[in-house]
Order: C-alpha cells, then structure tokens, then sequence
C-alpha cells in the first residue's frame, strides 16, 4: 500500500495570511512560533514526535506538535504515511482513523489539480480499507465520503457529477452508525453537498435544505467549528446575501474557540479561507460550479 504515497506533487511555500487577532489566541500563536523556532525539517528524523502525539483529536496543546505538518505538503504525506504505516503494522484503529483524517490537510496543500485528485484517491482507498476492517465504526464511511468529495471538487462539480451517489452512499452509512460524529461532521458534509451541487434534477443540490442542515448544527459547531462558519457564508451568498455572508465570514475568528488540534487546524486555515471567499464575493468572481474556497492551498498564519 505504501506505493500509495509515491507521488511527487507541484507544491509551493505557503502562504502567509496576516492577522493581529488571531495572535491574541495563545494556542495558534504558541503553535505558530514553536513551528517557526524549529527551522528546516526533515520528516522521518528521530526526533520525531511519538505516535500518541499526532491524536488530532487530543488536547489542544498538543496542536503545537501537528501544526508543522498540516500546512507543508512533504509533512502531510509524511504523516500520513507514518500513521498507516503504523495501522497496519499494529491493527490499532486510531492509527487507521488519524492517518485518513489527515489526508485532508495534505489535500489542502496541493496545487495542481492532477495532484489533488491523487491525494484524493489515495485517501479513499485508505479509508475505504479501514471501513472494511472496522464497518461498525463512522471513520471509514466518513472520510470516504469526504475524499471523494475532495475528488469532485478537484475534477470540478459538473464534470464528477458521476461520484455523488457514491459519497452519499458514504455519508448515509457514517449518519446510520453515528451522526454526531465530530460535532455532526456528517451532516455537515451533506450541508455543503446540497449548496455545492446543482438542483433536481440533474443532482441533488438544495439551498434550502443546506441551510436547514447548517442552522440545525448551530449550537453543536458554531463555536468551535471554523469551517461551519464557511459552508454557512457560501450557503448565505448563494441564496442572494451578500452582506449576510461577508458578516459572517468577518466574525469567525471572534466567534470560535478550537477545543483539539482538528479544529485548531480548521480555524487558522478557514481564516484564509474567509478572507479569499471575501474577496470573490466582493469582486464577483465566486462561480459556485467551477471555484470553492477550499481548492486554494490551506494558508499558515504567521509566527
């Protein structure tokens, strides 16, 4: 399985984004200055963190030791790789689980859309295999049906419309085992699926059913969910609020306090996010069909 990783992607440094606020949060900063004081990596060293550490679903303090590999597109597939390196060595889920969670920052780092889709396929394949050993646990189910979703965002909207009833066979699965998966992760992903796609009857695509999903998770995802924050602005703009949208896009970073590095992750990439989805909403340019603020490279805020 291991020649899975044996990809060379078109990558780029990083992107910075500024922000005086979010040096106000001590977690993000404290991981931003520990990432930046550490200098040139080279993954695979000894003094790698050990296995434990990478939990993303763990303390908060621990997202210090994540965030290097999250934003640089060698770390990611590093990470990956060591972490399914580990599953299948030792048959410990959680391995299994982190290294398919992780496919989606390393997703967010590509550039080229050839690599995007590889990404994406690979992490099918990895969490389509833990769906097999594990097929009473919501894991597998769930990031299948989000690497495919990667993929249909990567390949464009229109041209992979052949894919959603696959996701969706994925999503109804996670939602049958556990529909509170992750702060209701899953109907999460249904909410952008609805105002992502087009409309009966060429697909499943609902405006107003996705904006019945993102207020129904409100209270569970509001607060600590960067990335409802998004979906909800996307959702808002295309029923015809702009104004309502930039709003909600300007107050995320006051609006959220991450509780684990998974969401520490999604807070500081979503705020590049925002601000790009800001602009395109200003200068006319979002086409929901053939752009979505999550094709652009994930963007580390500065130390």
């Amino acid at each position: 399985m291991l020649d899975w990783f044996a990809m060379k992607p078109e990558t780029e440094p990083a992107v910075v984004v500024p922000t005086t606020r979010l040096r106000r949060r001590t977690v993000l900063c404290g991981a931003a200055v520990a990432a930046a004081a550490v200098g040139e990596r080279v993954w695979g060293s000894a003094a790698e963190p050990p296995l434990d550490r990478l939990d993303p679903f763990g303390d908060i303090e621990n997202f210090a030791v994540l965030r290097p590999y999250l934003f640089d597109a060698a770390g990611g597939k590093h990470l990956v790789s060591r972490l399914w390196e580990a599953y299948t060595r030792s048959g410990r889920r959680e391995y299994g689980e982190w290294a398919v969670v992780y496919v989606f920052p390393w997703w967010r780092t590509m550039i080229a859309r050839k690599d995007r889709v590889s990404v994406a396929r690979i992490g099918q394949k990895m969490a389509q295999k833990l769906a097999a050993d594990h097929p009473s646990h919501v894991a597998g189910y769930q990031w299948a049906a989000i690497h495919v979703g990667t993929e249909i965002l990567s390949v464009g909207v229109i041209d992979a419309l052949n894919q959603v009833s696959r996701m969706r066979t994925m999503l109804e699965k996670a939602t049958a085992i556990d529909a509170g998966y992750f702060y209701g992760l899953p109907k999460l992903i249904l909410a952008k699926a609805y105002a992502k796609l087009p409309p009966f009857p060429v697909s499943i695509g609902n405006l107003g059913r996705a904006r019945d999903m993102l207020e129904e998770l409100r209270p569970r995802q509001a607060h600590v969910f960067a990335i409802w924050h998004l979906f909800l602005a996307e959702t808002m703009y295309l029923q015809g609020d702009p104004d309502g949208a930039l709003s909600v896009l300007a107050e995320i970073e006051a609006a959220v306090t991450p509780e684990n590095g998974a969401t520490a992750y999604v807070l500081e990439s979503t705020l590049g996010d925002a601000a790009t989805l800001s602009k395109r909403i200003q200068d006319g340019t979002y086409e929901r069909y053939l752009w979505d603020p999550l094709l652009e490279p994930a963007r580390a805020l500065p130390a």
